[in-house]
């Protein structure tokens, strides 16, 4: 009888295995903390590229406007 609970009882975690699964959390946290940074960085140069597109195309359209203050000035 004492043989089928030895199944049953977990073995005792050693030092060096408890090192090995510290290393693995370890490393998954800093694995998911680059991707984070990445997708972080990724999402502000999207927004960076769109606003800088939006801003040439409103310089342009600034470009083709009526120069009202050289009328007054008449430079």
């Amino acid at each position: 009888m004492s043989n089928y609970l030895t199944w049953f009882s977990p073995k005792p975690a050693s030092n060096s295995d408890m090192a090995e699964v510290f290393d693995v959390i370890h490393l998954t946290l800093a694995f998911h903390e680059e991707v984070r940074h990445r997708e972080a960085h990724e999402t502000y140069c999207r927004w960076y590229y769109a606003v800088a597109v939006a801003n040439q195309q409103e310089m342009q359209r600034m470009q083709r406007d009526i120069n009202l203050l050289g009328w007054f000035i008449r430079k």
